[in-house]
């Protein structure tokens, strides 16, 4: 999506000419002209408010695909950079959405507005392109009428960002930028404001939430804020249910007797009776194993656990967050998921964006990553470092984003971080390396090639798990019930492949 950012000024929606005097389109309108835009954003301060209604007016009758949009802003001072800069910053982040594409037009409104748009741009603090409408007297051939201005270039000056200047959103309310940053989690993007809002509002309800995102999206933190907010006085205590051992998850869970098992020497109160009173944050709990799904609905059904080894129940009183980045649903349907449990820990569910539907959020993410920094000192970064951080994909979201940032932090010499001392590692969130990949070549077959590595990973798998299906499953990240079609579909073939291969 492309979007337009631009100040109306006093020769909008039109201009005269002189000395005929004669009515021509105002800056924005001619711009719109030479360049198509998906969303045009006006900016008008209060005295150009009805220049901006008749502008947008003009805009929407002449560009009927483009979605026009007036954003008032109460500058009392319009040469005032300060004021400005606070009302671009609310813009850009009201409206920017999901586009990689937004442009910011230096043609109306003051020079100090043209010149916060350079600063914005030149900082890297939004990835933004610059739009010179250039004077009729000054277009040719070599020149056109509007002109991309590179905030890069090395004949502007390098500008540095100032992590710690910048401030959340004046959009969030003071309470939830609070809780928030008690919380730990930065940023103020409206992608991620929609669900820590319902969060927040469902916090001092009993209500089941599943927290849904991409690993390394700060679920864990979203469970912690809905627990601050909750006014429970236990604990909050997180628990990884794909890092619990099936054989002990149980009494993780429940708590044991003495002599209840082998090795069990004396009484342990399980993780329900340590959170009394307060939360459990369940993470990654599709991995949960299917004997302690049906105790756990038990557990939230009655508000009673019994102890291994023990006749009693005792009533516990725990608020359930569980969190997942694998598709719930797709789990019930294959069966190694609980239906009526979904229902019982989804009364609502809230899925958090990944950190690239969000980079305007990125310089307050390194603000406060910096900030719990173990480094003695901290370091300032240019915007040509910004604007590399901000084009990044992030497929590992905020954690790849921290660990990049603390290489960068010990490998930079001197005080500030420039473009060139950011590395990005060569290998996805799961580890995959792309160093060894064959050179394309006339006559190599991709599909081929494809088929040939998954058939050779699902064979790896079995021949490690001693061909136990649902386990080679689980380490390659599909369902058993997929890895069991395969083989049924391809005959003993597959699974005696890997018996060959079994050196045992």
């Amino acid at each position: 999506m492309r979007v337009l950012f631009s100040f109306i000024g006093s020769h909008d929606p039109v201009t005269g000419s002189i000395p005929s005097g004669q009515s021509l389109d105002g800056p924005v309108l001619s711009l719109v002209k030479h360049h198509t835009f998906d969303r045009i954003v006006l900016l008008a301060a209060t005295a150009m408010l009805t220049s901006a209604e008749e502008t947008a007016a003009l805009l929407r009758e002449r560009h009927p695909d483009s979605e026009v949009i007036l954003f008032p802003c109460a500058i009392t001072d319009p040469t005032s950079h300060i004021e400005v800069l606070h009302w671009q910053r609310q813009a850009l982040k009201k409206f920017t959405g999901n586009s990689r594409e937004c442009f910011a037009a230096l043609a109306s409104g003051t020079p100090q507005m043209h010149a916060c748009w350079l600063l914005l741009a030149g900082a890297g603090e939004f990835t933004l392109k610059l739009l010179q409408l250039r004077n009729p007297r000054f277009v040719s051939v070599a020149q056109s009428p509007v002109t991309v201005v590179d905030p890069m270039h090395p004949e502007l000056p390098r500008v540095l960002a100032d992590l710690d200047q910048w401030t959340n959103s004046d959009d969030t309310p003071l309470d939830l930028q609070a809780s928030c940053h008690a919380a730990g989690i930065a940023g103020t993007h409206p992608a991620l404001m929609k669900p820590l809002r319902k969060a927040v509002r469902a916090a001092p309800t009993d209500i089941g939430i599943l927290i849904l995102g991409e690993s390394g999206t700060g679920k864990e933190l979203a469970a912690k804020l809905i627990h601050q907010c909750s006014g429970r006085t236990g604990h909050f205590i997180p628990v990884n249910c794909g890092g619990l051992p099936e054989h002990l998850a149980e009494s993780e869970f429940f708590g044991h007797k003495k002599g209840a098992f082998t090795g069990a020497d004396k009484d342990r109160e399980g993780l329900f009776k340590q959170a009394e009173g307060g939360t459990i944050f369940l993470d990654e709990i599709g991995e949960m194993p299917p004997a302690l799904q049906v105790k756990l609905l038990r557990t939230l059904n009655d508000k009673k656990v019994r102890p291994l080894g023990s006749e009693k129940e005792i009533t516990v009183d725990v608020r359930i967050v569980a969190a997942t980045n694998a598709d719930i649903e797709a789990a019930i349907q294959e069966k190694t998921f609980r239906e009526d449990l979904y229902y019982r820990i989804a009364g609502m569910t809230l899925e958090l964006p990944p950190l690239r539907h969000r980079i305007t959020d990125i310089p307050e993410l390194l603000s406060a990553l910096m900030e719990n920094s173990n480094l003695l000192r901290k370091k300032r970064i240019t915007g040509k470092a910004l604007q590399k951080l901000q084009s990044h994909s992030w497929p590992g979201n905020i954690r790849e984003l921290a660990q990049v940032l603390q290489n960068t932090l010990i490998m930079t010499e001197g005080d500030v971080m420039d473009a060139d001392d950011i590395e990005f590692r060569k290998t996805t969130p799961t580890g995959i390396s792309f160093d060894h990949l064959p050179e394309p070549r006339e006559g190599f077959d991709i599909k081929k090639y494809c088929s040939e590595i998954n058939r050779h990973l699902k064979l790896h798998a079995l021949e490690i798990t001693g061909n136990n299906t649902t386990r080679a499953a689980k380490l390659l990240g599909i369902s058993p019930a997929a890895l069991s079609k395969e083989l049924k579909k391809k005959g003993p073939t597959l699974r005696k492949e890997s018996i060959n291969n079994n050196p045992g």
